[in-house]
């Protein structure tokens, strides 16, 4: 966890920098999971950890493509969401894919059907500007429902 110097609470942040052994290119993965709804005064601390680790990493790996991805527990009408995107510059692939296949929401309750309405999405995948993303999906099939509250979300891209 990564702890906020100013509070004690702490925002889950994992990342991991990883080497593709066919050709030696290089990316970033991280991925974090605010507070739900329920814990409203944790998102700017959410928000601010997670902007900070990715500046960082930014610095420690210059040129270095990178994925933010979590469980925001924010749709991409909320402020939140709209002020972590404009604070790291990244791209949401559910808008800029080259094909998108799926705009589903992500969450739901477990073992029940997954609402089909675009736009709710509480789970994102944030990608450097220069990242060309081929392919955006949401997998919403009855085996995902089962497996989970949430949907898996996956992007297929040119490094």
């Amino acid at each position: 966890p990564f702890s906020n110097d100013k509070t004690a609470l702490n925002t889950i942040i994992t990342w991991a920098a990883f080497e593709r052994l066919s050709d030696g290119k290089k990316f970033i993965v991280v991925s974090s999971h605010w507070a739900n709804n329920q814990l409203p005064q944790h998102v700017p601390v959410h928000l601010a950890d997670t902007v900070s680790t990715v500046k960082k990493l930014e610095k420690e790996y210059p040129g270095i493509p990178v994925f933010v991805t979590g469980d925001y527990n924010k749709n991409e009408k909320t402020e939140a969401y709209i002020e972590f995107a404009e604070k790291i510059g990244y791209q949401d692939p559910k808008f800029t894919a080259k094909q998108i296949l799926t705009q589903t929401k992500t969450n739901a309750s477990i073992y029940k059907d997954l609402p089909q309405d675009a736009g709710d999405a509480i789970d994102h995948i944030f990608v450097t500007p220069t990242t060309e993303i081929e392919m955006y999906n949401i997998i919403s099939d009855k085996t995902a429902r089962y497996s989970s509250d949430h949907s898996p979300v996956y992007i297929d891209l040119k490094l």
